[in-house]
């Protein structure tokens, strides 16, 4: 138990870590330091918490029953297989296939030069 606490504890360090450097002290931070040495500044702190981790977290794996273990069954196993196979089926359909809006990837061009939000206005103007 203690060896958990240890590691959600170090997440939750790093975690923090990134949300009060990336939100709050950013712009503050930054100015103060320069971007350059932010950036280090930034990298050693997420360094200071992830390599601790890192390291507890292997060195202290569970000896119990592990979450992913491979099924015995061979239904389930057999389930599990058809389930991945469509799954890359849809991934590579969802890849190949156009999006569902009509012009993805394309600019809307009016020849008045309406583009955008724009393009409200110059529809009401010109109705």
């Amino acid at each position: 138990m203690k060896e958990t606490a240890v590691i959600v504890a170090l997440v939750l360090l790093f975690a923090s870590s990134h949300l009060l450097l990336s939100s709050r002290g950013r712009a503050r931070l930054a100015a103060r330091l320069g971007a350059r040495r932010f950036l280090v500044a930034y990298s050693v702190v997420s360094l200071a918490f992830f390599v601790p981790l890192f390291l507890f977290s292997f060195t202290h794996l569970q000896p119990g029953p592990q979450l992913w273990a491979r099924p015995d069954s061979e239904t389930v196993e057999l389930l599990l297989v058809l389930a991945n196979a469509a799954g890359v089926v849809m991934l590579v359909a969802g890849l190949l296939s156009r999006g569902p809006a009509p012009f993805a990837g394309q600019t809307l061009e009016d020849p008045a030069g309406c583009t955008g939000s724009r393009a409200i206005r110059c529809s009401r103007a010109r109705a």
